[in-house]
């Protein structure tokens, strides 16, 4: 406030708010949730186009960038009845959210990944391992996971920064996430509303710090092997 000094009062007043701490709670089970489910199904996809049908990777690819221009409106417009007539439980349940989510960060888990398995040459080691004797589920276990071990990394911190701040989808489907909750209480309390959202910058840069952190991990490893390669 002008003309006093720094206090953690609207922080406080926010943090013993009913609710606060159930919708912080969801919303980082539905990131991990949501983080779990892409990595699940997205890296045996990329893994299985680079093997097996490189020249479908453009195709997939312009598929991958498709939720950079559908509103959160109209795809909630659109998964909205599908939900009604599959699956009516979803609508109720933040659950439900998943899915969205899950195409949301979609171009961003994509693209990490992606990039990944570029870096390592992917089909070299899997010629390799399977050379050696190795089966599929043990080459992929042992010789392609560990190298991809930044990539994942990366995908997955930028999937739950994404889904961490996501307000759209979850208002329009009337879920009280973090970010809903924290914009109906600074309705009423906006101090402490610009308090928690200032942390919550915080911890954003923080993930981003992270995701450099791994990002520069893994060229400099593959750096090294590279010079031992050429060696």
């Amino acid at each position: 406030m002008p003309g006093t000094f720094i206090t953690f009062d609207p922080l406080m007043e926010i943090v013993h708010m009913p609710g606060i701490g159930e919708s912080i709670a969801l919303s980082i089970g539905l990131a991990l949730m949501t983080c779990l489910l892409s990595l699940v199904l997205m890296l045996p996809t990329l893994l299985i186009l680079h093997l097996k049908a490189p020249q479908m990777l453009p195709v997939a690819e312009g598929f991958s960038v498709l939720p950079y221009v559908v509103p959160a409106i109209a795809l909630v417009s659109a998964v909205g009845p599908l939900y009604r007539i599959i699956l009516p439980q979803a609508l109720n349940s933040p659950l439900g959210l998943v899915p969205l989510y899950m195409v949301v960060i979609m171009p961003f888990v994509y693209r990490s990944l992606d990039a990944g398995i570029r870096v390592v040459d992917v089909r070299t080691l899997w010629d390799a391992s399977s050379s050696l004797g190795a089966g599929a589920v043990t080459t992929l276990v042992r010789a392609i996971l560990p190298n991809l071990r930044s990539a994942i990394m990366s995908a997955s911190l930028l999937g739950c920064a994404i889904v961490l701040g996501e307000f759209a989808i979850a208002q329009l489907l009337l879920k009280t996430t973090f970010p809903v909750i924290l914009s109906q209480v600074g309705t009423a309390h906006p101090h402490s509303a610009a308090a928690l959202a200032f942390i919550t910058i915080m911890v954003t840069w923080i993930l981003l710090g992270l995701l450099s952190m791994v990002g520069g991990t893994g060229k400099h490893k593959t750096a090294q092997y590279s010079s031992k390669e050429n060696k």
